[in-house]
């Protein structure tokens, strides 16, 4: 159980709490986790959300951090249920270094700071 006083108590276990504290824990880009961890509805995966992004671990696609600006446009076009499924690869900076891109299963987010963030698909 991890708690602060800007997220209160989650229970972060197993997997996610594994990816997590790689990815640095609390003291990472992640922070602290904003919701209990949880299977997706599908039973594919499972999943920590955040204050700085999320964790998916799926049983064939592999475990990948999602950056919190990722998060926000993969969000907003349906998540795991929307045209970009799950994540298939971690965030990698853009060619320019202004930005992130992460592929998932039908597109690929690119979000740059300050400047918002595109979808593009397929891959």
């Amino acid at each position: 159980i991890y708690w602060s006083a800007a997220t209160g108590a989650r229970v972060v276990g197993g997997p996610v709490r594994d990816a997590w504290l790689a990815a640095g824990g609390d003291a990472g880009d992640l922070g602290m986790p904003v919701a209990d961890a949880a299977s997706t509805p599908d039973g594919l995966a499972q999943y920590g959300r955040f204050a700085g992004g999320a964790v998916y671990l799926h049983a064939a696609l592999g475990g990948h951090v999602v950056p919190g600006a990722v998060v926000e446009a993969w969000d907003a076009a349906g998540g795991i249920d929307g045209v970009l499924g799950y994540p298939t690869s971690d965030a990698v900076p853009t060619a320019d270094g202004v930005g992130v891109v992460m592929a998932f299963q039908g597109g690929e987010v690119y979000a740059a700071s300050g400047a918002g963030h595109a979808l593009h698909g397929p891959v």
